[in-house]
């Protein structure tokens, strides 16, 4: 075993002479930082990973002569314990050991001193549980008085090929989803892989797979008891589960002032005590080096944890103070950790914020809101997921966490806009627009909170609906996508409940703001007829919303162009009650002596039939 600095000579002096020699390394274990120093060191070499194999194990037993029942017992104790237990619990030094224990008169005890030894932080209740179902085993019964027993007869299922994945190797290739459910989940994950592929190996009927499991195998069991998480195998406990008791487990007991030993541990696999770290160090001393803390992060299994170990004072001043690669990872971690606690608002709002900088792999606004909310893009647009403005509700809650984390940056963040330098400001507004748009129609927001969201830093953001964003805003639930623009449906919903206008706001919109309030004169909302129709009526059938013309008829004086009052008259719109017989005839006057009762829609309000009749009527009169 080599100290560091030895080590550190070592590969300093291969770095150096590369091109001239060839390097043979052998170990029986590595070390956590080996791969990075190998990789660094600049020669061809390779580390080359390998386990004890069935042939290996069968050239030591011909060289001592172990007769045929004891090497069968040998293989099964050897696959049973690397496939639960992992590679450490074996080696072919323990042959001589196995065999006197199996010989013994009490083969228990020294069995399960056996595997103690070479796994110290297994629980001793899993050990007897394992070593009985082996000695059942041997003696053709079958134990399965416990989890770990079954555990064990799952794993001999293997027995005879040796190929299959132990738990260790099986948990490394985990999704992170599953890798942070309980012990006992992936346990029964584990070894229902087992079961699946002893039964397709019989049988190549995919719908019997289930009559070819041993009917003595119950993996209801595995659910059945408590353990305590750790590296490795779980630490089986013999309280009863939902229990309240307290006691010592294995973890690393290092300097917890060194991150670097903590990085090595979690490394070389060793169970830490993220609560004893954050009591012990990290409640009060900051954590600085932001590299450090990505590549602990990187190294463990679990980094929810560890992450809870660091103040959220410390972990929003690693997210402001590192580069963009390293921040955009620990916001990636905060996010996935702590979005859906009311509590961190802040902090997940800080580091949805520096994934909007600094992120180049986000490039969509439902891209971010899968982090935030785990939502769709098909679920975002899908049906019921906004409302639209005839039904003046508040919308369905797809993204309720993107809002928050937005109105926490909307205030907090505006000395934080600094960019990554290899991505474009054009591109960052569009994500932030989109983000926008998405928190707006999709997060349940009231109408005050819609009208707050576009004011401030975000009101140079808000775009004009064009007739080619309302075209896809129509069709978004057969070809789903989101514009930069809100619905004009949505727009004209809160802008109406807005006291006042943002003067970073488009002409248009601050325009159709005055409308919405009785407060433009007739030349402004002839410019948005003329101009920008859509804004004005309801989407696809040319008509005016009512509150559209509600503000249209209380103008601010002057006349209305022509066309104008003749939609109002022809367009088959609904009159509200606040508009009056006498308002309404002085909007349209001119349009009145155009036109005729016959160009009124069969659908027309009863109002406007009475006054085109009351016209015609005063027409033949006079």
């Amino acid at each position: 075993m080599l100290v560091e600095t030895q080590k550190s000579h070592l590969f300093n002096w291969i770095k150096s002479k590369a091109s001239s020699i060839q390097v043979v390394l052998i170990a029986n274990r590595i070390d956590a930082q080996d791969r990075e120093r190998m990789n660094s060191c600049g020669s061809n070499a390779c580390l080359i990973e390998a386990r004890l194999s069935r042939r290996v194990l069968d050239e030591k037993l011909d060289s001592i002569g172990i007769d045929v029942i004891d090497r069968e017992n040998l293989h099964l104790w050897y696959t049973c314990s690397r496939l639960v237990f992992g590679e450490e619990s074996i080696s072919l030094r323990l042959v001589d050991r196995v065999v006197q224990a199996l010989r013994s008169h009490n083969p228990q005890k020294l069995l399960e001193e056996v595997l103690l030894n070479k796994v110290p932080t297994a629980s001793r209740a899993a050990v007897q549980q394992f070593v009985m179902a082996f000695l059942a085993h041997v003696d053709g019964k079958v134990f399965a008085g416990g989890p770990f027993a079954v555990v064990f007869n799952v794993a001999a299922l293997d027995s005879d090929s040796d190929s299959a994945c132990s738990y260790h190797e099986f948990c490394n290739r985990m999704p992170d989803a599953l890798l942070l459910t309980s012990p006992a989940v992936r346990l029964l994950c584990w070894s229902t892989y087992i079961l699946a592929a002893k039964a397709r190996e019989q049988t190549e009927n995919v719908h019997n797979q289930l009559a070819k499991i041993p009917s003595d195998i119950n993996l209801s069991c595995l659910c059945d008891h408590q353990y305590i998480d750790q590296v490795g195998t779980p630490f089986l406990l013999c309280q009863p589960p939902h229990s309240t008791f307290s006691g010592y487990a294995f973890s690393w007991s290092g300097n917890y002032e060194s991150i670097d030993d903590i990085i090595d541990a979690t490394k070389r696999g060793h169970s830490i005590d993220w609560l004893d770290v954050h009591e012990k160090t990290w409640k009060t001393k900051m954590v600085t080096d932001s590299h450090k803390v990505c590549i602990l992060l990187s190294s463990c299994r679990n980094p929810g944890p560890c992450l809870e170990a660091f103040t959220s004072a410390n972990l929003a001043l690693l997210m402001r103070s590192s580069s963009p690669d390293n921040s955009v990872l620990l916001a990636r971690h905060v996010l996935s950790h702590w979005s859906h606690n009311p509590s961190y608002v802040s902090l997940c709002g800080q580091a949805m914020w520096v994934l909007i900088l600094n992120d180049a792999s986000i490039t969509h606004g439902a891209e971010l809101v899968k982090l935030t909310d785990d939502a769709t893009l098909v679920q975002l647009c899908g049906p019921g997921a906004w409302c639209s403005e005839q039904e003046r509700t508040v919308g369905h809650k797809t993204a309720p966490r993107l809002l928050a984390f937005l109105e926490w940056a909307q205030e907090h963040a505006t000395d934080c806009r600094y960019i990554n330098r290899s991505l474009g400001a054009t591109d960052r507004e569009q994500l932030l627009r989109q983000a926008l748009v998405l928190a707006t129609l999709c997060s349940g927001a009231t109408l005050e909170q819609q009208s707050r969201l576009w004011s401030g830093i975000f009101a140079q953001l808000l775009e004009l609906p064009t007739e080619e964003s309302e075209r896809k805003w129509r069709c978004r639930a057969r070809e789903p996508v989101i514009c930069e623009a809100v619905p004009v449906s949505c727009l004209r919903s809160w802008l109406a409940s807005c006291d006042a206008f943002e003067r970073e706001w488009p002409h248009e919109v601050k325009s159709l703001w005055s409308v919405l309030h009785g407060r433009a004169p007739a030349s402004i909302i002839n410019f948005l007829w003329e101009t920008y129709s859509q804004l004005l009526c309801e989407a696809s059938t040319g008509k005016l919303s009512q509150a559209v013309l509600l503000g249209v008829v209380h103008n601010d004086g002057g006349e209305l162009d022509k066309d104008l009052q003749r939609s109002i008259l022809l367009s088959s719109c609904t009159i509200a009650a606040e508009i009056s017989d006498r308002d309404l005839l002085c909007v349209t006057a001119t349009a009145l002596r155009l036109i005729d009762k016959t160009d009124l829609p069969a659908d027309s309000d009863p109002r406007i039939v009475r006054m085109v009749e009351g016209e015609l009527a005063r027409g033949r009169s006079c």
